[in-house]
C-alpha cells in the first residue's frame, strides 16, 4: 500500500487514499460526491496530474468522500531544518 503522505501530487494522494479505502475505480468514487462539480472524468484527469487547480468546493467534496481531512491535500513538508521548496518568488519582502 502506497502511503498518501509521502505522494507529491494531489492526484497521487487521491488515488492513494482512494484505494486505501477501498474504492476501486474513480467512478465509484464520484458516485459517493453530490452534484455535478466532481465527476468521473474530472477525477481521472487529477489522479492522470493533468488537472491540478481545484476548487475549493472540488477539494472539500472529495475529502469528505475520502473521509479525510481537506489538508490531506498539502504536499508533505520537510523537517524544520531543510529548506523548503515553496517558490521563493511566492515570498513577500518584508523590509
Amino acid at each position: 500500500m502506497t502511503d498518501f503522505r509521502i505522494e507529491t501530487s494531489i492526484g497521487d494522494r487521491i488515488q492513494a487514499i482512494r484505494k486505501h479505502r477501498g474504492i476501486r475505480t474513480t467512478k465509484e468514487l464520484a458516485d459517493t460526491i453530490p452534484g455535478d462539480n466532481v465527476t468521473e472524468a474530472i477525477l481521472q484527469n487529477i489522479e492522470a496530474g493533468r488537472k491540478s487547480d481545484l476548487a475549493v468546493s472540488q477539494l472539500l467534496n472529495i475529502a469528505h468522500a475520502l473521509g479525510v481531512s481537506p489538508c490531506f491535500s498539502s504536499p508533505p513538508s520537510a523537517a524544520p531544518s531543510t529548506p523548503s521548496t515553496y517558490p521563493t518568488s511566492a515570498r513577500r519582502s518584508t523590509a
